[in-house]
This record gives structure tokens, C-alpha cells and sequence, in this order.
């Protein structure tokens, strides 16, 4: 029996070059068979910034730019989610992703992996 909680369906990990100012990576290059207007989404997303000895990341999904305003506490959209990514860290969530922004203290680049279930 296939187990339901494991990906299966893996992208190529994509190295992101990111700057001081925000960057979009879409994600997704495949259309939604149910809705031509929309891209069909990721649902497991793994941004890797362990390669970086020294800049945290901040990074935002679908549609929202990510900033670095989340380190002075400035007030935010809270129906979008941003998160902040410290060096030589990795996050893995769980969601429906299909494209990314990501703006860095530091230019570096940092490694992005995908996959369906």
C-alpha cells in the first residue's frame, strides 16, 4: 500500500542567486488541468540556506514579496505568511506553493526543492 504523507513527485533542486532586494522564482511550469489560469502548485517546499555562513533570508509565497521589515517588527499582511530563515538553516513546510520571493541581507544563493504527492 502507498503511503499518502510521502512526496513522489520531486523537482530538480534550483539554485537561487538573491540579492538585497526581492526576487520572484516561479515554481510551477505546469498549467492546472481543472483551471488553464492557474499554475498547479507545489506541496512540499524545502528552502536550504545551510551553504551560507553568514546572511538570513526572508522569503514569501504565491504572490507576496518578501522583506526584510520582518526583522524590525513592522507591521505586515497577516493573511500571507513571510518567514525568516536564519544562515546555515533549512525550512521544510507544507503547502501549496507556486512561486517564491526571496530578498537576503547578503547577496547569496540559496537552494530551493519541490515536490507533489
Amino acid at each position: 500500500m502507498a503511503r499518502s504523507d510521502v512526496p513522489s513527485k520531486w523537482q530538480e533542486t534550483i539554485s537561487f542567486a538573491v540579492v538585497s532586494t526581492p526576487r520572484r522564482l516561479r515554481l510551477s511550469n505546469q498549467k492546472d488541468g481543472g483551471n488553464l489560469d492557474r499554475w498547479k502548485p507545489f506541496e512540499y517546499l524545502e528552502v536550504d540556506n545551510r551553504a551560507n555562513p553568514t546572511s538570513t533570508i526572508y522569503w514569501a509565497l504565491n504572490g507576496r514579496t518578501a522583506s526584510s521589515t520582518l526583522a524590525t517588527a513592522a507591521p505586515a499582511n497577516e493573511e500571507q505568511a513571510q518567514f525568516r530563515l536564519p544562515y546555515k538553516d533549512i525550512d521544510r513546510v507544507f503547502v501549496l506553493a507556486t512561486s517564491i520571493s526571496v530578498v537576503a541581507t547578503v547577496a547569496t544563493t540559496v537552494y530551493i526543492t519541490c515536490a507533489r504527492y
